[in-house]
């Protein structure tokens, strides 16, 4: 009993990483799937660069359904980088909007750990974002 409660007692916590000071990694465009939850349990979407992906109309808007929401995506992602041989490369870039919520946010994290993702980020970006938006309503998504 007393080997269990201190067991339970010790601190643990997660590994934070942080980039190295100067200019940012390249990441290649088709491993890189970027999240911007909005407002509504809405998550906007798009894969690679953003102005290829509004070209090439790979956006849209999910939400967090077990059928058809973010992790299905992420695990749709993953499945065409294990096709081609880069299946550990995978980024995800999260991008929260002012709109979204704590909860959106730590249940997006949660699907990272869910679906194994070893590698995301979470930033500000607020030209992606507006950009994103206009093009999701341009596109009637």
């Amino acid at each position: 009993f007393f080997i269990f409660t201190t067991t339970m007692q010790e601190q643990r916590s997660l590994k934070f990483y942080r980039p190295a000071d100067g200019e940012g990694g390249k990441i290649p465009k088709s491993t890189a799937l970027t999240l911007v939850p909005v407002d509504n349990n809405r998550i906007y979407y798009f894969h690679g660069d953003l102005n290829d992906a509004i070209r090439s109309n790979a956006f849209g808007v999910t939400g967090f359904s077990l059928t058809d929401g973010i992790g299905q995506l992420i695990r749709d992602k993953k499945k065409a980088l294990k096709e081609i041989g880069k299946d550990k490369d995978l980024m995800v870039l999260i991008y929260p909007d002012r709109l979204s919520s704590y909860k959106n946010m730590v249940d997006i994290l949660d699907e990272m750990l869910i679906n194994d993702v070893r590698r995301y980020c979470l930033a500000g970006n607020e030209p992606t974002i507006a950009a994103l938006g206009a093009a999701i309503k341009a596109a009637g998504k």
